[in-house]
């Protein structure tokens, strides 16, 4: 069975309800023309037209959230593996931040510059903590 898309299923809801209106006004133009049993009938008619003039609305409106669901996951899970790259990212700059601080500190030890050790010193201690 075929399935209908939501731009479909709209525009036959459209359709129903511009042919529910034409038959109205025809109905009520020409109420002279028929029985009181045949307008009746009619204005049944018509009120069946409308009615699944709505519940084709309701169908459209129902797949528009359906297909928006389907690409909210989509972007539920690239946002999940965004934060995962990042927190990756995040692990290498942390990885690259102690090795500069071991660099500084190895120059610092090397020169013999003492306020040098400490501040590096602190540095490199900052540096794995924030990994």
């Amino acid at each position: 069975m075929a399935t209908l898309t939501s731009d479909q299923l709209s525009q036959l809801a459209t359709d129903y309800q511009a042919l529910g209106n034409a038959l109205s006004q025809y109905r009520f133009s020409n109420a002279s023309a028929f029985s009181p049993a045949e307008f009746e009938e009619l204005g049944d008619k018509i009120d069946s037209i409308t009615s699944t003039s709505s519940d084709l609305g309701a169908m459209a409106t129902y797949a528009i959230a359906d297909d928006i669901s389907a690409q909210l996951i989509s972007l539920t899970q690239a946002t999940a593996e965004i934060g995962d790259a990042l927190n990756k990212i995040k692990k290498v700059r942390g990885i690259i931040d102690i090795a500069a601080s071991v660099v500084n500190l190895g120059a610092s030890l090397l020169s013999l510059n003492v306020n040098g050790i400490i501040d590096n010193t602190d540095g490199l201690v900052k540096a794995i903590k924030n990994v």
